[in-house]
C-alpha cells in the first residue's frame, strides 16, 4: 500500500461524546430544576384532596391522611373539609354582608311574614368530592 494513503473515515466519537454529555448534564438540570419546583401539600385527617392534572385533565382522588406531592404549574390540588359543618341563617348572625341578620323569612298563606332561625348541618361525602370540584367549585363558591 501507498504510505500517504489516507482513510477518509470522519470520526464521530468526540461528538458523540460531547452529545452524551451535554444530555447527562441535561438531565442533570432538569432533575434538579423538576426537583424545585415540585411541591407537596399536607392533608389532614379530616380532609379530602383532589389533584387535577392540567396537561391530560386526570383527576386523582386522595382520602387518607399524609403529604401529597404535586407538580405546581401541571398539576391542581384542592383540598376539601369533610368535617360537619353549619350554616346559620339566623337573626342573630349580624355580618357587613347581613346588617339585620340572615333569619330565614317564609310568607304565610294570609300573607304574614314569618322569620325562622335555621341551622343547617352538612358534611360532605368523601366520594362526591371529585363532582364537588368539576361541578360546583371550590373555597366559598360552593
Amino acid at each position: 500500500m501507498d504510505k500517504d494513503f489516507k482513510v477518509k473515515v470522519k470520526h464521530f466519537y468526540i461528538y458523540r461524546k460531547a452529545i452524551i454529555a451535554l444530555i447527562i448534564i441535561g438531565i442533570i438540570v432538569g432533575g434538579i430544576y423538576g426537583g424545585k419546583e415540585l411541591s407537596w401539600k399536607e392533608i389532614a385527617a379530616d380532609e379530602v384532596a383532589v389533584v387535577v392534572n392540567n396537561l391530560t385533565g386526570g383527576i386523582k382522588f386522595i382520602n387518607r391522611a399524609g403529604a401529597v406531592l404535586y407538580y405546581p404549574f401541571i398539576q391542581d390540588i384542592y383540598v376539601l373539609d369533610k368535617r360537619e359543618q353549619i350554616l346559620k341563617m339566623t337573626a342573630a348572625e349580624i355580618d357587613e354582608k347581613h346588617p339585620q341578620g340572615n333569619p330565614l323569612m317564609v310568607k304565610s298563606i294570609d300573607g304574614g311574614d314569618v322569620v325562622l332561625d335555621l341551622l343547617i348541618h352538612y358534611m360532605l361525602r368523601p366520594e362526591y368530592a371529585v363532582y364537588v370540584v368539576q361541578n360546583t367549585g371550590v373555597g366559598d363558591i360552593f
